[in-house]
């Protein structure tokens, strides 16, 4: 917990920080928040059995949507006893190629019939999908990450989340704004 107190307290400041000229924090500050809050999903996260892997917790960055430079410091780093993999990929196609993720990010512009597919493999294989995609959990994601005064929040669609085999800490779920029923915590 206190790693994701932690986080969300350096959110607030890098956030209130930004110059008072812009409406909306830097784009590499807002890059490094997200990267953070994806990393504390990972660690606030539980799922279900996967078939063998290569022993690594695999995050997938849709491509051109955050700053790949913001993970340059993360190799080595551990999650649940399995090192942490970030890569780059493209949504489009097919999504069984997307199978070995265990977190998928998808940036602002994802349209719905990539998020249905999304949501049909999430189910399948037991995948975290995290956008900054308006009404992104609404519709069918599972976390959904915002601007709500100069601050990063996230909202969760619990009922989507569940129908994956997956659960979040209660302390993560307190933190959240929860759509689609009641949550599911660890």
């Amino acid at each position: 917990m206190l790693h994701w107190t932690l986080y969300v307290t350096l959110s607030a400041v890098l956030l209130a920080a930004t110059p008072a000229t812009t409406s909306e924090p830097s784009r590499l500050k807002l890059d490094t928040i997200k990267a953070g809050f994806l990393f504390n999903f990972a660690q606030y996260a539980r799922w279900p059995d996967r078939p063998a892997s290569d022993g690594r917790l695999h995050i997938c960055i849709e491509t051109d949507t955050l700053d790949m430079a913001v993970f340059s410091g993360w190799d080595g780093r551990v999650v649940h006893d399995k090192l942490i993999r970030v890569s780059a990929v493209d949504l489009s196609g097919d999504p069984e190629r997307l199978s070995a993720c265990h977190i998928i990010f998808a940036g602002p512009s994802v349209d719905q019939n990539t998020l249905r597919s999304l949501a049909v493999l999430a189910r399948r294989f037991g995948i975290l999908l995290i956008s900054d995609a308006e009404n992104f959990a609404i519709n069918g994601g599972h976390i959904e990450l915002f601007l709500k005064n100069q601050q990063l929040r996230f909202r969760i669609n619990a009922n989507e989340l569940a129908h994956s085999g997956l659960s979040l800490s209660s302390k993560v779920l307190t933190l959240a704004e929860i759509v689609g029923g009641p949550a599911k915590g660890s």
